[in-house]
């Protein structure tokens, strides 16, 4: 049911058909010739070529640069349409790869998280922004930690590029100095695999409300977990996991700490 939505993928399909049947028919156009003259098979190679030409190399070709050229010129992004937000990024840039389950990540950190306008929020390991742009886009006061700095120079350019306020700041998160930037409401951490018990244990009063931790390695968010809950006095709210890999051993796992 419904109606069908031409978007790039399909209107590459429809023209492949489109492309094939034309080289079909120039082919039989080829063989329509009286048998008397078909002294070799000239005819029917040149049939089967129209076939390979147009059906399977000329079409194919120009889809190929049509998909690819903004890609290699740099232009690459993805949205997050919830948000209005469009992030850039180029070919060597840390990305989550399934970008529609990406969404889905993203709304469901920020429902946890609850920001609220006016609310300090760090965003750590915030790379482009991913979290860092939807946050602001509801009014926070958001300041994007990363070690990267092409990650924070991109970063900053797609907040100026999406009209949003954001703060994005270099830091060496695995010896993080948090304090210099004040007291933050709440957190949201997004850390490789390594985890971010030095973030975790570093942590110091007065504590931020609330922290979504988002780990790509359930083993270090236990980890980071247990400092959380029987060191810092949190307690563990809400977790679940999203399926960013199918058909893999990998997940994204997702924990919702409160203070006590």
């Amino acid at each position: 049911t419904g109606n069908a939505r031409f978007k790039t993928p399909l209107l590459f399909i429809a023209g492949f058909i489109f492309m094939f049947v034309a080289g079909g028919l120039t082919g039989i156009m080829f063989l329509a010739v009286p048998f008397d003259q078909q002294v070799t098979d000239t005819y029917f190679v040149i049939a089967h070529f129209h076939y390979i030409i147009f059906g399977a190399a000329v079409f194919p070709i120009f889809a190929g640069m049509y998909f690819w050229f903004p890609k290699v010129t740099g232009k690459l992004y993805y949205e997050l349409p919830d948000y209005g937000v469009r992030l850039h990024f180029r070919p060597t840039d840390f990305t989550q790869v399934n970008h529609a389950v990406n969404r889905v990540l993203v709304a469901r950190a920020l429902e946890l998280l609850d920001p609220q306008p006016g609310e300090r929020i760090a965003d750590l390991f915030c790379g482009l922004g991913n979290f860092s742009l939807p946050l602001a886009r509801r009014g926070a006061q958001v300041i994007g930690f990363e070690g990267s700095d092409e990650l924070v120079v991109r970063a900053r350019t797609n907040a100026a590029a999406n009209g949003l306020v954001a703060q994005f700041e270099q830091m060496d998160l695995f010896t993080p100095n948090l304090a210099a930037f004040g007291r933050f409401d709440k957190l949201l951490v997004d850390p490789p695999r390594q985890g971010a018990i030095e973030i975790v244990k570093a942590l110091a009063a007065p504590l931020p409300q609330r922290i979504v931790y988002v780990s790509c390695d359930p083993a270090t968010l236990a980890r980071d977990a247990g400092v959380l809950a029987h060191t810092k006095g949190y307690r563990l709210v809400a977790a679940g996991v999203v399926n960013m890999f199918p058909h893999t051993a990998h997940v994204e796992s997702i924990a919702l700490f409160e203070a006590q």
